[in-house]
């Protein structure tokens, strides 16, 4: 999609119109036919008998009323036998007819009065190869005429003919009726549907290479794009994209505020595009923009930056502020006609894109060939975490924290640990930021935390007294909208669990999930410190939005130098902070004796770091409760110390 492209206009279709119409044009057909249909064989059924009356009428002629008067003289002759001779008089005059097989007069029982003699044409049997018209003449007999069979058979084929005239007529009627129906019913209609299926064919089309929710091209577009491209064989110039932070958005404000920042990030991409630039969304929070053939690296540089610059402003969804950042990986090459060429262009965009969440989140990175091996080698890590969570092979380690002064344990930091069972024992600086990407980082704090309710419950059955466990807990986790329903179901020990929250997992993410599951862990027991204290983000903000009960202080504060003039005075201003809110603070990374004295002197109530004592297993803490030191052969490993 070009910086100058329109927005195609979706119009759905309405099938049901159309389909409609062509119902009634059929039904419109069917009556008509059918009406006509029935109309003309009820004509002809009354022609066909209207025919051989008529046909009757005129064999007998003008001599029909005769014969109808010499029957009455019959009827009254006194003497039969003269009556009989005139009535076969008469008989013999009506089959004078060569249409007519035989006459005979029958009274009402079907017995035979008077019939012509059987040599002149009446015999056993007639009635079956005739047709027996009677003709009634009195209340007492009647006369019956049989037509011959070959008259009836050229009344049949009349009739026929009558019948396919009628329907062919009635047919044509219908056809016409029809065509009239079409042009006033359907003729305008019919145009509008022509337009319809164009149209559908267009947004059809638009639609296979068009991603619905943000507009931009789809997967398919790409594959097209690529084959375009190729085929150009031009420098094709790629910058893959990816957004930190989505996945926090989905998690604590909904999938319907996740599409609507995918909305705002895709237009704010469309309004910095360059002419003849492509923009497509690949899937979930993943965009792909195909820079003109004509940019260069330094183009894509500066392009970059302006995503960058334009996907961080704050977006407002639903009352809440939103915050995202682009990452985005940058390739370039010649093509010389073939797609794999392109194709490999776009992976290795991603492969930057992949060290650039890693090493410079926010920012860009260009390929170099030096990054594909440390990709692959990640990314291998990241199925090794998958198969190591399916296994078991998660697991804590356990490091004291104590008082200030006296050295009494007063809790333990549960630190995760990986039993790896080729490289042996791995610390979270091997997995952590790995996890994170792959979207188990969760997963991993479940495993620890259900491992160390169970470690609690252990040592109290074996007469071993552990104050407290703390833990760390992802930004992911901590802004689950199912975060609390899982912790009611772990039947956790009430103050004997505390949460370790970083503070640049909370920075500028006030949402009202944060708030209720803050809220929701209190009433559940379960204390809440603020780790990593004072990296130089907003602390103040920070501390106001958890009321920790603890502050841990960073590292690279802790361990600052005497010269260091800026660390040592962001420590200071650390204590001061944490004096004015009277919470208490935990330094960590006290590795020697003389930081421990450091930081005793300025004022830390708890103290934590290798000075003190290392990780160690669950076996080992039994030593170091009942006699303060740690198990050598628990910590033989060198890889956990």
């Amino acid at each position: 999609m070009s910086k100058n492209s329109d927005q195609k206009e979706h119009n759905p279709i309405d099938w049901g119109g159309p389909f409609k119409l062509y119902f009634r044009l059929s039904l419109w057909l069917a009556l008509n036919f059918a009406v006509c249909a029935v109309i003309g064989l009820s004509f002809l059924s009354k022609m066909q008998v209207n025919d051989i009356d008529q046909k009757l009428s005129m064999r007998i002629g003008n001599f029909a009323g005769r014969v109808a008067g010499g029957l009455e003289e019959v009827a009254f002759e006194q003497d039969e036998d003269e009556a009989f001779i005139a009535g076969q008089q008469i008989i013999l005059t009506l089959m004078s007819d060569p249409a007519i097989e035989c006459a005979e007069l029958r009274d009402l029982n079907g017995d035979a009065v008077l019939e012509a003699p059987q040599g002149l044409g009446c015999y056993p049997g007639v009635s079956l190869n005739s047709m027996t018209v009677p003709v009634y003449w009195n209340d007492d007999m009647d006369l019956l005429l049989h037509w011959k069979r070959d008259e009836v058979v050229a009344a049949e084929e009349r009739q026929r003919n009558l019948t396919f005239v009628i329907l062919g007529s009635g047919l044509v009627f219908a056809i016409l009726s029809n065509l009239l129906a079409f042009r006033r019913i359907i003729g305008r209609p019919l145009k509008l549907l022509v337009k319809s299926i164009e149209r559908a064919k267009i947004t059809a089309e638009y639609n296979a290479t068009h991603d619905v929710l943000t507009g931009l091209g789809n997967r398919r577009k790409l594959d097209d794009e690529l084959v375009y491209r190729a085929e150009l064989k031009e420098v094709l110039t790629i910058l893959n994209i990816d957004l930190d932070g989505f996945k926090l958005v989905n998690d604590t404000l909904g999938h319907d505020a996740g599409d609507e920042v995918l909305r705002v990030c895709a237009n704010r991409l469309v309004e910095g595009a360059l002419e003849d630039e492509v923009l497509i969304r690949t899937g979930g929070d993943e965009f792909v923009v195909f820079l003109p053939p004509d940019a260069g690296i330094d183009v894509a540089k500066e392009r970059a930056q302006n995503i960058i610059d334009a996907i961080s402003r704050d977006i407002e969804v639903h009352g809440e502020r939103c915050n995202v950042e682009a990452s985005i990986g940058i390739d370039t090459g010649k093509l010389s006609g073939r797609k794999d060429q392109a194709t490999k262009i776009v992976s290795n965009s991603d492969v930057a894109l992949y060290k650039a969440k890693n090493e410079n989140k926010g920012g860009f990175v260009v390929f170099d060939e030096s990054m594909r091996n440390l990709t692959e080698t990640r990314r291998a890590l990241g199925e090794d975490i998958k198969r190591g969570l399916d296994h078991g092979e998660f697991t804590p380690y356990y490091q004291p924290q104590v008082t200030v002064g006296d050295h009494k344990t007063v809790g333990y930091e549960a630190l995760a640990r990986w039993h790896h069972p080729e490289r042996g024992v791995l610390k979270p600086q091997d997995f952590i930021s790995v996890a994170e990407e792959i979207g188990v980082i969760h997963r991993i704090d479940e495993v620890i935390l259900r491992r160390a309710i169970d470690d609690l419950r252990k040592w109290d059955l074996a007469g071993i007294d552990v104050p407290a466990i703390s833990l760390n807990v992802s930004s992911r986790r901590l802004f689950s909208q199912g975060l609390l329903p899982q912790l009611r179901s772990q039947d956790i020990p009430k103050g004997k669990i505390t949460f370790e929250i970083k503070e640049n997992a909370i920075f500028d993410k006030k949402t009202k999930i944060l708030r209720w599951n803050i809220d929701g862990l209190r009433d559940l027991g379960i204390g809440i410190d603020l780790d990593e204290f004072g990296d130089g983000k907003a602390s103040m903000a920070s501390i106001l939005t958890i009321n920790p009960s603890r502050i841990k202080v960073a590292k690279e504060l802790v361990q600052s130098k005497d010269t260091d003039k800026t660390k040592r005075n962001a420590l200071r201003a650390v204590m001061a902070l944490a004096r004015n809110f009277q919470v208490e603070l935990v330094a960590e990374g006290v590795e020697t004796l003389e930081r421990m004295k450091m930081v005793e002197n300025l004022g830390f109530q708890r103290l934590q770091g290798f000075h003190i004592a290392p990780p160690m297993p669950p076996d080992a803490i039994r030593d170091w409760v009942t006699n303060g030191i740690v198990d050598a052969d628990a910590l033989s490993n060198k890889r956990i110390a």
